[in-house]
């Protein structure tokens, strides 16, 4: 067959699809009550079933279409989509976020009526001393998805067609295993549960090599630049200035870089150039777009490109990420979502700021609450049924409120010291539902555990003054994620006296 006349055939078919605005759209359909359902499971993270219709195929089948750089490079118009030679990766280099969103509706992504990528501002305003201008600049260039018209509880919101999906899986199938690579990341306690992370970097690696003649170049030219993820901060920013929670949790997104910097190297130089393997900040910007980026998908880690705009939603995120038996990505509202609103899907669990804050890069301060940060070094069986657990155990930053499980984790310990047989009456008292004894026991023994948190978030608040004490006088140059740092420690220092006031005055 003439691959320029098949390209050119499913280039029509295409473009049929393309509405006269240049955008594209799919029925704006209520899909609990549509009459021909797939059932899947939530990607959202809610872990109950929810069903999403069936759509309209907008690729042909693999054996017509097997690479959609064959449909980009029929376009009469292919030049106005790629108008660059290499992507400018440097920090401070502009986003081509016009050229993407061609690209997308060109390559089959329908969206409805409204949807819209928008230019999001920061929640609030930060000091300019406090913002570096590299940082800057890259909120004024955070991209976001926002709608213009109204759009109901479980419509669809845009739809990915999966040729344009780039799966870790997929691309360790298409370049080969490098087993010495996959050796050397099952050794390393950071790295042995990512091996498809490690293949997405590879095959953006090689798109990034291939310049203007990549499929997904206009996707690449649309990435942000600048990153503040763990990855991203220095040795000393990781394990001198931030709490040991988070400090930990960046320093492992950093130590993964390192490891899988190393194992890159084993990948054949017919895949990937010595030039490009050597480039460390190259491979360190790709190693945060995968990271911040990709999601999971059955056991594999997948990077989908227009689903990947969507922002952090931590109160109440309204989109969620669902998938149909091909493999094909949809976003679906999972309320009534006004005209002019932000949409916005979850990246984890919002009472897990450091989280968030290690592995994206971005300060959460819409999150309800925050870990309490008692940390306990292997915490028996019975400590965790009591309830030690970070997304458990929470100071809630408005109000000043103390989760139940610090309560009960914090008497549970005092009483292991004072009285181990009335320690044993609360455990039994809590694994039975025994409230009224639970109760009397956390009457009798409130001056103790008052006490102690009292002391805790005293210590923890000297630990963040010492902490941001040792940024001062650094240069933002060589640490240019201090300011933030500093924006994070604040933020969790104002929590922590929020408590501390409420107990006091309580």
């Amino acid at each position: 067959m003439n691959v320029s006349r098949l390209a050119s055939t499913v280039a029509s078919v295409l473009l049929t699809a393309i509405i006269t605005d240049g955008t594209t759209t799919i029925c704006a359909f209520q899909h609990p009550q549509h009459p021909q359902h797939q059932q899947t499971r939530c990607g959202g993270g809610c872990g109950g079933a929810t069903t999403i219709p069936p759509h309209p195929k907008v690729f042909q089948s693999s054996s017509q279409l097997k690479r959609f750089s064959t449909v980009l490079s029929s376009f009469s118009g292919a030049s106005s989509l790629i108008d660059s030679s290499f992507v400018d990766f440097s920090e401070g280099a502009s986003r081509d976020i016009a050229a993407m969103d061609k690209w997308a509706a060109a390559c089959g992504v329908q969206r409805s009526n409204g949807f819209q990528l928008i230019r999001e501002e920061e929640q609030e305003q930060q000091p300019q001393q406090q913002v570096t201008p590299l940082e800057q600049s890259a909120l004024e260039m955070n991209i976001g998805v926002g709608t213009s018209t109204v759009i109901s509880a479980g419509q669809a919101v845009l739809m990915v067609p999966n040729n344009m999906i780039l799966s870790g899986t997929q691309a360790r199938q298409e370049i080969g295993a490098v087993p010495v690579a996959e050796e050397l990341l099952a050794k390393l306690y950071t790295a042995q549960d990512h091996l498809p992370q490690f293949y997405l970097m590879v095959q953006i690696l090689k798109q990034y090599q291939m310049g203007p003649q990549s499929p997904w170049f206009p996707w690449l030219n649309s990435l942000p630049r600048y990153f503040s993820n763990g990855s991203s901060m220095t040795h000393f920013c990781c394990s001198e200035c931030l709490p040991p929670l988070v400090g930990n949790l960046a320093n492992q997104e950093r130590l993964r870089f390192i490891q899988f910097f190393k194992a890159l190297q084993f990948v054949d130089r017919n895949i990937l150039t010595e030039s490009t393997k050597g480039n460390r900040p190259l491979v360190k910007w790709v190693f945060a777009v995968v990271y911040t980026r990709c999601i999971p998908f059955q056991g594999d880690a997948v990077i989908v490109p227009m689903a990947d705009m969507f922002n952090h939603g931590s109160i109440r995120p309204n989109v969620e990420i669902q998938w149909d038996g091909d493999g094909n990505c949809y976003a679906v509202a999972i309320q009534d979502i006004e005209a002019g609103s932000s949409l916005r899907t979850s990246y984890g669990d919002p009472t897990n700021p450091s989280y968030l804050f290690a592995r994206y890069g971005f300060l959460d301060e819409s999150s309800p609450a925050t870990f309490c940060k008692i940390m306990i070094s292997n915490p028996s069986p019975e400590l965790l049924e009591m309830g030690y657990d970070p997304s458990r155990m929470l100071f809630y930053k408005d109000t000043g409120d103390v989760s139940q499980e610090v309560w009960d984790v914090l008497l549970y310990q005092i009483l292991g010291d004072l009285d181990p047989a009335q320690q044993q009456v609360l455990y039994r008292a809590h694994t039975s539902g025994d409230y009224n004894t639970k109760q009397l026991l956390h009457n009798q023994y409130y001056q103790q555990t008052s006490s102690a948190l009292l002391q805790h978030i005293d210590t923890f608040v000297n630990q963040l003054n010492a902490l941001s004490q040792k940024t001062m006088g650094r240069d933002p140059a060589v640490h240019p994620r201090l300011p933030l740092i500093r924006r994070h420690n604040d933020f969790v220092k104002e929590s922590f006296l929020t408590v501390r006031s409420r107990l006091v005055g309580g």
